[in-house]
């Protein structure tokens, strides 16, 4: 077989070729061995792109319920080293809706602690006991520990280690113990305080809530526990993540007071940075929200990704993913049907994983293991030894 230069994701391959693309078509199509070298295989599982933070945390309580995050930055100053992207957690019971805590995460523990020290010192004639508004807050330095087990409060059998989690046997053999990091009636719920904001006092006041809540526990989510994680709770992650970008458009197109553009954009940017979402899944959302997914990054071929649990690798070349799909392609397709316009054939064909009957309780890390397997066994199909 003879396999130069395929034509997939939307036309030829442009020239210059990268170096690893000329040196697996050295001989017009690789050799099997070369094909599944590590160092070669454009795949990878999704949560080896996250890893536990040891950031600084800083604690915040008694704010208003009506608080907003922009008002929480303008308390902070804007010399306060917090990180990049989303700094501040306004914590919300996900039954009630009410507004809980804030945590505000800093570069360093060391910078958390200086900013609490400033405002707590009595030495310090100049400062003014914090407040916001006319409500005092009281600011104390904590911990990612206590900021997770706050945040995942129905994660039983768990305790943390900074942001990573320990499970434990339970006290009581006859009790489950640990199911997972969220319950359904929690992601349930926090749609259902977005779908009806009327039905609760708290949300109807402040009714970005749910949306803020939700992202907080996307970006503090341990997605790189893959063996704690199954497929089941991530779709119903992913449901929610779904179903909040539909709700929220829908407001804003009603021109709902606090929910605005902004707020999309923190949304949907941080389900397409997700790691425990499927390329596929985050394009679905950008479409929920009426972007292509450029917007964040999101790769062209998202669209047609067929891994539940598998991403490219960063330092894969495009010529070489081009050339992997193009390889399954051939794999999957009937030759009569290959070049067929009527086809609607995807860019890696007709790649199936035969997934078993209780694939829903399958952790992430069988998955993608499975799927590499059955990538595998396709390359093996076309391949010369």
């Amino acid at each position: 077989m003879a396999l130069l230069h395929p034509t997939v994701f939307g036309g030829p391959l442009e020239r210059p070729w990268s170096r690893r693309y000329l040196e697996l078509t050295a001989s017009g199509c690789p050799m099997l061995m070369q094909a599944l070298d590590p160092q070669n295989l454009p795949l990878m599982p999704m949560a080896t792109m996250s890893a536990p933070v040891k950031w600084g945390v800083v604690k915040i309580i008694n704010l208003p319920f009506t608080i907003t995050k922009n008002e929480i930055y303008v308390f902070l100053g804007r010399h306060a080293r917090v990180i990049e992207g989303p700094a501040i957690s306004i914590l919300m019971n996900r039954a009630t809706a009410k507004t809980m805590e804030t945590y505000v995460e800093f570069e360093m523990p060391s910078d958390a602690k200086h900013f609490v020290e400033r405002y707590n010192d009595p030495k310090n004639k100049k400062r003014r006991r914090p407040s916001i508004g006319d409500r005092p807050v009281v600011m104390e330095v904590s911990s990612q520990e206590a900021f997770m087990a706050k945040l995942f409060p129905k994660a039983h059998c768990v305790s943390w280690t900074g942001q990573e989690p320990v499970v434990h046997p339970p006290a009581d053999p006859s009790t489950a113990g640990f199911r997972g990091f969220l319950t359904k009636e929690e992601i349930v719920m926090t749609v259902k305080h977005a779908e009806t904001p009327q039905r609760s006092p708290y949300v109807d006041k402040c009714p970005q809530r749910p949306y803020e809540s939700f992202v907080s526990t996307l970006v503090k989510f341990p997605w790189w526990e893959d063996t704690l994680i199954t497929l089941e709770l991530r779709d119903q992650m992913f449901w929610a993540a779904e179903r909040l970008t539909t709700i929220l458009m829908n407001q804003m197109r009603k021109g709902v007071p606090g929910l605005e553009q902004g707020l999309l954009f923190e949304l949907v940017g941080a389900v397409v940075k997700t790691p425990g979402f499927s390329e596929a899944q985050k394009y679905r959302v950008c479409v929920s929200a009426g972007m292509s997914g450029r917007e964040f990054g999101l790769a062209p071929y998202a669209h047609a990704w067929p891994f539940a649990t598998l991403t490219k690798k960063e330092e894969t070349e495009p010529d070489v993913l081009k050339l992997y799909a193009a390889l399954i392609r051939e794999a999957t397709v009937p030759f009569a049907d290959q070049g067929n316009p009527e086809k609607d054939w995807s860019p890696f064909g007709n790649f199936v994983v035969p997934w078993p009957a209780n694939a829903a309780q399958m952790t992430l890390r069988e998955a993608s293991i499975l799927e590499l397997n059955t990538f595998e066994y396709y390359l093996r199909q076309v391949l010369p030894q």
